[in-house]
């Protein structure tokens, strides 16, 4: 009988109102990159030959507006290039990590979410389409707003994507956007 390794991801996005009420919920998988498959597997197995991955954590969360390819070599460069003014990453903020003390049957699940952090749409946002989401490892290094957290107007000076995902989410002024982020590993 031979073992296989698996490591998936599924990303949950629930787009809540001014009142606090639920105004959309979609979740689907996501696409891990070829950069989040090499930082695994230097993670995993000690060999520090990936210069991209040294001392990364993925714990942060990003959103996009504007075109984007989905893509497994989506990099940071790629995801600020794709979007109209040549920057669509919209946000990134800091989320929490939470890896459980043991394995469960099915394997191991660590969620990522920013329900600290959540993204807020402000008058200015109206009428914005979300068109992807990131898993991170670097902020913004400029925020459209000195010493707010989150809105980009540049995007990272470093860092890379570890999964990605396209979708189409129609904010408003008002709105929060809460992004959970749950990587399985396992095996079949």
């Amino acid at each position: 009988m031979a073992e296989t390794g698996l490591a998936m991801g599924h990303v949950e996005l629930i787009l809540r109102d001014a009142d606090g009420m639920i105004k959309e919920y979609k979740q689907f998988d996501n696409v891990v990159t070829n950069v989040g498959d090499s930082c695994a597997s230097e993670l995993l197995f000690g060999d520090e030959g990936v210069s991209t991955c040294a001392g990364a954590a993925f714990n942060k969360i990003g959103i996009i507006n504007g075109t984007y390819s989905l893509a497994e070599g989506s990099t940071m460069s790629t995801a600020a290039a794709a979007g109209t003014g040549g920057n669509n990453i919209m946000a990134i903020v800091d989320a929490v990590a939470t890896v459980p003390g043991t394995a469960g049957t099915q394997g191991t699940e660590t969620t990522i979410v920013n329900s600290g952090h959540l993204f807020n749409f402000v008058d200015n946002q109206n009428d914005t389409n979300v068109t992807g989401v990131i898993l991170v490892d670097a902020l913004c290094t400029e925020s459209v707003v000195a010493g707010q957290e989150g809105g980009c107007a540049t995007k990272p000076a470093a860092g890379e994507i570890f999964a990605t995902q396209s979708t189409t989410l129609a904010v408003s002024g008002g709105d929060t956007l809460e992004v959970t982020w749950t990587i399985t590993v396992g095996s079949a």
